[in-house]
């Protein structure tokens, strides 16, 4: 049986190039196939644009990523709504976050989001440069964390990377667990506390993937703002996001929301049901 291909999207920017490198290396990686596509209205200029672009990004994924599987596709549409539907047979969508010109609306800002939102599989979003070491990083609630933490250990063990397992709270998260609030609160008995439940929460996946190296970092902190920090010394950061009703998935989670925006390094986005 052939394995979902990644896919990366494509709009002629240098973003979306690093975001096919990216792409071709990660291919290589897990064994499969790439997809370059470009989706562009139905008009015979911007066909001519879009087949010179992908060309021209193709071979370049077959110079960084020469025993991959390589395939270009050209499309026509709604750039949100036609790589959502490609994200039915994707194994993981791959976008870059800066359009041409510095434009937000192409490949970042309202279509990475959207994409990232919709999407039926893994949504990266890559920052030129990504990094090429440093952790995996993993934010773990509990509510949408599982699909999210087993890609991130099967990430790590497959770029034997060290990961790092992260879990937030906050005072007004505590406070509705008490009638009164304690004059005084043992913050450190609490952060023990969460850091033993964090350890439950991957302790499936730690038996799974002996091999990589795990770090609890538990905080009193928000959980976007604590990521973004992570970020600054990551090569990945990882998020899970549920997809809401009955909107079919038109918001996305506000931690992924603003890693999408802030991070220093790709983002990857699963859904609790990709």
């Amino acid at each position: 049986m052939t394995r979902a291909p990644i896919v990366a999207a494509i709009d002629g920017s240098d973003s979306a190039r690093q975001a096919v490198l990216w792409a071709a290396q990660e291919a290589t990686r897990r064994g499969i196939g790439l997809t370059i596509v470009h989706v562009a209205p139905d008009l015979a200029a911007a066909l001519a644009q879009g087949r010179s672009w992908l060309d021209e990004t193709s071979a370049a994924a077959r110079r960084a990523a020469p025993t991959v599987t390589t395939s270009a596709e050209m499309m026509s549409g709604s750039v949100v709504e036609t790589l959502t539907a490609v994200s039915t047979w994707a194994d993981t969508v791959v976008l870059g976050t800066r359009g041409i010109g510095g434009f937000t609306g192409l490949l970042a800002g309202s279509v990475a989001i959207g994409v990232s939102t919709r999407a039926r599989c893994p949504v990266v979003v890559v920052r030129a440069p990504a990094p090429a070491s440093g952790p995996i990083v993993v934010g773990v609630d509990g509510g949408s964390a599982e699909e999210a933490t087993e890609w991130a250990f099967t990430e790590a063990a497959l770029r034997d990377a060290p990961l790092i397992a992260v879990h937030t709270w906050t005072e007004g998260a505590l406070s509705r667990g008490w009638d009164t609030v304690p004059y005084v609160v043992d913050f450190q008995a609490l952060n023990d506390s969460m850091r033993g439940m964090l350890s439950d929460r991957v302790a499936p996946w730690r038996e799974k993937f002996p091999s990589v190296r795990l770090d609890l970092v538990t905080a009193l902190d928000n959980p976007a703002r604590a990521l973004v920090d992570q970020s600054r010394h990551a090569q990945l950061v990882v998020v899970g996001t549920r997809r809401h009703r009955p909107l079919a998935g038109a918001l996305l989670g506000s931690t992924s929301h603003a890693l999408l925006h802030h991070a220093a390094c790709p983002v990857v986005v699963v859904h609790a049901d990709s």
